[in-house]
């Protein structure tokens, strides 16, 4: 007969978590009724590589065998199968009800080049006796079964026919309590609760058949996260592949956080669906990098290094423009300040261009010396263009009280 501590024990799921790559077993053990035959018992092996689920038999991930063949014993009176569902590999068990069960299985789950162990565990118990722990002080005291576990939400739509749905029922031996999204017309999703253990089917499909879903009370949801997060030493697995994604209103993916993805091992990033393309992101390193930053205060850094601006466009998008003819000078929010600098070194004896200043919008005035302003015209700097051996700093500054930006260019070094 099983402890109460052997019964604890097998209570568990098992996540693996090696860097980008993470394994979830469900369940890790086995709970067998004795004097209760069990057709068919399924442990899922999930494999997780930068919080995308990999099917099985693609990319090298297999899973071992438990025995030497299919349907042959690995514990006395239980036999083993496995299968593929949905691109989700399981092995399935089966047991006779007759036999005492306590057995601990190895088997391997592979990926690529990389192997990790693990131990499936199987115990029976007397019908009737639950996975429990006692009662608190003041309650009843009597061992009480352990509350089911709840996957992370999928669409309805995206489980495959003939899933089987679970209630968390114990007296059907039930472990989980699966909850569902529907998306309405308005691409808005709804979860509803399982009441009835059933096998899917689109007679039962939430939202149409109140027997076997329920909508769920979004304040309930809300509460268990708070109790999750203010837990003491609370540890929680992002089951469904180790990661929290943000989506658009639309559907698409804007954000992620979770396991290191991407070529450059990102742990968090937001404007994109991809850690390459996005436009703020946090690398596992705790590289922070961002192209669209907007910055307050002070900051203080023991190196600055900025870009040089590229050749695409005559609109200067660096730093520092370096063998420029032509450059377009923007009109600036009200209240900013930019400083561009331009650098075009004598590196040959032919002739150098002129170097031509354009006004951006017609909100724009440009100046070569620190007099007041007065005309808006266009401005052509004679031989500082290529190979015109000059460098020169243009500083453009909006006042909050103009609704026009001045730029004046200002020559520091010229080559006689």
């Amino acid at each position: 007969m099983a402890t109460k501590k052997e019964i604890a024990a097998c209570s568990v799921q098992l996540v693996y978590d090696k860097g980008a790559v993470s394994v979830s077993v469900t369940p890790q053990a086995v709970v067998l009724k004795r004097g209760r035959p069990e057709p068919e018992r399924r442990v899922y092996v999930d494999l997780y590589d930068g919080g995308r689920r990999v099917d099985y038999q693609t990319e090298g991930f297999v899973c071992s065998t438990l025995n030497e063949s299919p349907n042959t014993e690995v514990a006395p009176g239980v036999t083993w199968g496995f299968g593929v569902d949905n691109g989700r590999f399981y092995y399935r068990l089966r047991y006779l009800g007759a036999t005492d069960v306590k057995a601990e299985i190895p088997f391997t789950v592979s990926y690529g080049e990389d192997k990790y162990p693990y131990t499936l565990q199987l115990l029976s118990v007397a019908d009737g006796e639950g996975a429990g722990t006692p009662g608190k002080d003041g309650l009843d005291g009597i061992d009480g079964q352990d509350a089911p576990w709840t996957p992370p939400p999928m669409l309805w739509d995206d489980y495959p026919e003939g899933y089987a749905f679970e209630a968390g029922d114990p007296t059907h031996d039930e472990r989980r309590l699966d909850v569902v999204g529907i998306l309405d017309s308005n691409n808005e999703m709804w979860l509803y609760r399982c009441l009835r253990g059933h096998v899917k089917n689109a007679r039962y499909k939430p939202g149409t058949n109140a027997a076997y879903w329920e909508e769920a009370e979004a304040s309930r949801y809300r509460i268990v996260a708070t109790q999750l997060m203010m837990a003491n030493n609370a540890r929680i697995d992002f089951l469904s592949g180790q990661a929290i994604k943000v989506g658009t209103k639309a559907g698409g993916a804007c954000g992620y956080f979770g396991a290191p993805t991407g070529e450059k091992n990102t742990i968090l990033f937001s404007g994109a669906e991809r850690a390459e393309d996005a436009t703020f992101a946090v690398d596992a390193d705790g590289t922070v990098r961002g192209s669209k930053m907007e910055v307050e205060g002070k900051v203080r850094a023991s190196l600055m290094e900025l870009k040089t601006a590229s050749h695409d466009t005559s609109a200067s998008d660096g730093a520092l423009c370096l063998d420029e003819d032509h450059i377009s000078l923007p009109e600036l929010e009200p209240g900013i300040v930019r400083m561009i600098k331009v650098l075009n070194p004598m590196l040959t004896r032919t002739s150098p261009t002129d170097l031509y200043l354009e006004r951006g919008s017609a909100n724009v005035r440009i100046s070569t010396d620190l007099r007041v302003i007065e005309t808006g015209k266009n401005l052509t700097l004679p031989g500082m263009g290529l190979n015109g051996g000059a460098y020169l700093e243009i500083v453009g500054y909006h006042s909050p009280y103009s609704s026009v930006t001045e730029w004046r260019a200002i020559a520091i070094k010229t080559t006689e």
